[in-house]
């Protein structure tokens, strides 16, 4: 047997990609022989923290991060013959050159390349163990108006011509938890100019938020469509949203994939934000709302159609190489929205680095695990709001719309197994 694990940070972005390399592996020649077996597990990213200590089955796990705080995670993941593998998902703009995840790369199996510049940056660490295979939200992509048709349909006929615009605002609507000192202490700081320049980018990103209220209330703006929707970001409390826009013509919405509110939307808005770019892939108009100096130099203004200045003016952005600059930056096959591309790349390299596992071991293991860790488990579940805003998905609608059939919805706790025997 072959157990795969994917733990998620935000559901909202990451758990259809998650379904669909789950339904690529299902698809696979040597799971349709009753001989060969798999398991597949979503969970939360900070409940595979708890419980990986006592499973002493081999295991591959699709990670998210190569800070040096996951050393020793994926140290133990090496130690049970598993395997780590990496995955860019702050893909295209900000994060795809950054070296500060560097920290795990001589315990990492794999890594996969969502982009060129992506690919660009990883090589350098993995010359003999990386993939450009582009990442499975452009997948879902891709395929959007089929897997998603009837929820198009259902929210253009309840919002009209809507205006769209995706948060990045995490900081002007913080959840418990989410401060300075947690970034401090999650190993994000290489230096302490690092840590101040963040900070003072995100006091300015702060006040920027507030004038994107201002802008999103302005009658002159609102009245070109039939409703505004602010859409939070992954890790943005919706209570403090819906607050900041009470008693206003603005609805907060934050539940489902951003692909689909961004497939209904008539335009999107923005602050810096990859749903620009998968917008611009989608054919939509963006608008970047108070872009700074540093902002024009990535993709998601460049993709923007127009930009708002801080004196309220709406200004054109020249689009020449915009989708030249985009499409340059994915695999040919996926550009070429070959179906499932990165979905398939990234099952078939799991697959073939997999080790036969003992799902006896793997039970005993998660339940020593709850055992041990119980408080860590409860605190996770029931007070920290980072973790409750971030499963804002329903599991079991992810798991049929990507057709697999023999599952395990765990859907208030964010688990979903996967199996084919």
């Amino acid at each position: 047997m072959n157990i795969f694990f994917f733990p998620l940070e935000n559901y909202v972005r990451e758990l259809d990609g998650r379904c669909s390399i789950i339904s690529e592996l299902n698809k696979l020649d040597k799971y349709h022989n009753k001989n060969s077996k798999f398991i597949s597990i979503i969970l939360p990213k900070n409940i595979m923290y708890l419980i990986h200590k006592f499973i002493f089955s081999s295991y591959g796990v699709l990670g998210m991060s190569l800070r040096k705080s996951m050393y020793g995670y994926a140290e133990k993941i090496n130690k049970s013959k598993g395997s780590y593998y990496f995955l860019e998902e702050e893909y295209f703009d900000r994060f795809s050159d950054n070296s500060v995840r560097f920290g795990a790369q001589d315990q990492c199996k794999h890594v996969f390349a969502s982009t060129k510049t992506d690919y660009e940056s990883l090589k350098r660490k993995f010359p003999n163990r990386i993939t450009f295979c582009g990442n499975p939200r452009i997948d879902v992509l891709n395929k959007i108006d089929n897997l998603y048709e009837n929820e198009i349909l259902m929210l253009r006929n309840k919002y009209g011509r809507f205006f769209l615009f995706n948060s990045t605002f995490s900081f002007l609507n913080p959840p418990k938890g989410l401060d300075y000192k947690f970034l401090s202490n999650i190993g994000i700081f290489r230096s302490e100019k690092e840590k101040k320049d963040l900070i003072e980018y995100l006091e300015n990103h702060k006040q920027r938020g507030l004038k994107v209220r201002e802008k999103l209330l302005d009658k002159k703006f609102s009245s070109k469509f039939d409703n505004l929707i602010y859409r939070p970001h992954p890790n943005e409390s919706l209570e403090k949203a819906r607050k900041m826009f009470e008693s206003t013509p603005v609805i907060v919405e934050a539940s489902g994939n951003a692909l689909v509110w961004i497939a209904a939307a008539e335009s999107i808005g923005h602050s810096g934000c990859t749903t620009a770019i998968e917008g611009f892939l989608m054919s939509k108009d963006a608008k970047f709302f108070y872009p700074f100096a540093k902002d024009k130099e990535f993709l998601s203004y460049k993709v923007s159609k127009s930009y708002i200045n801080n004196k309220n003016k709406e200004i054109s952005i020249d689009k020449n190489l915009s989708f030249k600059s985009v499409i340059s930056e994915l695999p040919d096959k996926q550009a070429k929205q070959e179906a499932n591309f990165a979905s398939s790349q990234i099952a078939k390299i799991m697959d073939k680095n997999s080790n036969d596992s003992s799902l006896t071991l793997l039970i005993l293991g998660i339940l020593i695990s709850v055992i041990v860790n119980i408080k860590g488990i409860l605190y996770t579940y029931i007070k920290d709001e980072k973790e409750t805003i971030r499963r804002n998905s329903d599991i079991t609608e992810a798991a049929r719309r990507f057709q697999l059939k023999k599952f395990i919805s765990l859907k208030n706790l964010g688990i979903l197994v996967v199996y084919n025997f």
